[in-house]
């Protein structure tokens, strides 16, 4: 199965994804900018 992260889960784009993604095999990550914090080396 392919995983797929989708960034920006809160805008227009995101949300699509979101509701579309029960129609597609791959297992999705949702994440936005609050719970995604590519500048802290401890996470």
């Amino acid at each position: 199965m392919l995983n797929i992260l989708v960034t920006g889960s809160n805008g227009q784009v995101g949300s699509e994804i979101k509701e579309l993604s029960p129609n597609y095999p791959y297992h999705f990550f949702f994440t936005d900018k609050e719970t995604l914090d590519i500048t802290n080396e401890r996470l």
